[in-house]
């Protein structure tokens, strides 16, 4: 089943008002495809693919923005959903389409803006997802809103929203609501209209996210150059790490098991990154199965449960993977931060962490560091800058 319903020029006006034009990065936006990691956007893929089997574990789905089909062939290959992809670009479909007929697999697509009307009965789908998409939506709420009739009541929808940091002016720019971010206390109030009810927020996948470059940052200090830039030096040490299949496979199972014990309903009680999954259900009330195991979580129970997570059996001979344990100390900060305080990392493994800590993450302090210090002349300067123009303005007043 393959619709139509209009070329990507023709429901351009209606794709205008997105969160990246908004911000004025559509040229770089539109040029990432080519820049994007391999190995990274392999892990990327798995761990979001183990995430929808999590939450909407069968039945008939659809990809909000399925793009090329990174998403959408692996779910379709897997064979336990009846997927069909979403979106805007028909170019995309087609370079879709030519990588599912080369791997053999039958994939169902539409050509359409998630706001248009969509050639579906009521109550279609048993779920829905979208990774990098509707936050590109400044009124992402009227998306959630027009999927509403589509879902069956009580069912998941998976996406990708900024959440305002509000402790940090500058940063806060690329991620307040009216560029599409949220900020925890207004979550409900605008999901008021849409239909939807929150479910629980989980951490963003974190071998590409912001977490683990925020968290060898000073928070207060960080500018977007700043986080940008080092975001960058940290995706491309993932990037070589995650090449190592024993690495990636030692990952994922890490990944799934912080995103289970980060999960929260309000306020979060560890400083949350730029970007975070949300989990929302259409209906009136929460669905409480399989949603409230890890709610709330205290700082020493997640410590306590990393602590037995890579003492067990899963991660017993995780010490044999160099990469894994570089991969460890890079993310070191991150768990320090969230555990509070607590070195996990060294406990479990305390001869490779001595062996690495300086070597790879060593590296990394070094340039935040001077990351830092650039920040703060910046700082320093754009101040004096203004108070050199603020003492011409008045003296040619009172001149």
């Amino acid at each position: 089943m393959k619709f139509r319903l209009g070329s990507a020029k023709h429901h351009g006006d209606g794709h205008k008002p997105t969160a990246w034009r908004a911000r004025g990065r559509g040229r770089v936006f539109d040029g990432l495809n080519e820049r994007f990691s391999r190995h990274s956007i392999r892990y990327a893929t798995l761990t979001e693919l183990s995430l929808i089997n999590e939450v909407m574990p069968s039945g008939r789905v659809l990809d909000l923005g399925c793009g090329t089909g990174r998403v959408l062939i692996p779910l379709t290959a897997q064979g336990a959903h009846d997927a069909i992809g979403l979106d805007l670009s028909l170019a995309m479909l087609q370079a879709l389409h030519a990588k599912a007929e080369a791997q053999a697999v039958a994939v169902s697509t539409v050509n359409a803006g998630g706001n248009a009307n969509l050639p579906f009965a009521e109550a279609a789908f048993d779920g829905a997802y979208s990774f990098g998409m509707i936050s590109h939506y400044v009124e992402w709420t009227g998306l959630l809103a027009n999927l509403a009739p589509q879902l069956k009541a009580g069912a998941p929808v998976l996406f990708d929203l900024a959440i305002v940091d509000n402790g940090n002016d500058g940063f806060a720019k690329a991620t307040s609501p009216a560029l599409g971010g949220f900020a925890p206390d207004m979550l409900d109030r605008q999901l008021a209209d849409t239909g939807f009810v929150l479910d629980r927020i989980v951490p963003q996948r974190f071998g590409s996210s912001a977490d683990i470059t925020a968290s060898w940052l000073d928070h207060k200090t960080m500018t977007e150059t700043t986080f940008g830039e080092m975001h960058t030096v940290v995706e491309r040490v993932f990037e070589r790490l995650l090449a190592d299949d024993d690495c990636k496979r030692y990952a994922i199972v890490l990944d799934e098991h912080l995103r289970r014990l980060l999960a929260y309903r309000a306020e979060p009680s560890y400083r949350p990154a730029a970007s975070q999954m949300l989990i929302v259900r259409r209906g009136e009330t929460i669905a409480t199965e399989g949603s409230g195991k890890a709610l709330p979580c205290s700082d020493a129970e997640r410590a306590a449960a990393l602590r037995e997570l890579l003492s067990g059996p899963v991660f017993a001979d995780a010490e044999r993977s160099e990469s894994f344990m570089r991969y460890l100390c890079v993310l070191e900060p991150f768990l320090r931060q969230v555990c509070g305080g607590a070195t996990v990392v060294e406990e479990a493994f305390p001869r490779s962490f001595a062996r690495f800590a300086e070597t790879t993450g060593g590296r990394i302090r070094d340039m935040a560091e001077r990351h830092r210090e650039r920040a703060i002349r910046v700082r320093t300067f754009r101040a004096y800058r203004r108070g050199v123009r603020r003492w011409l303005e008045l003296r040619s007043r009172f001149a």
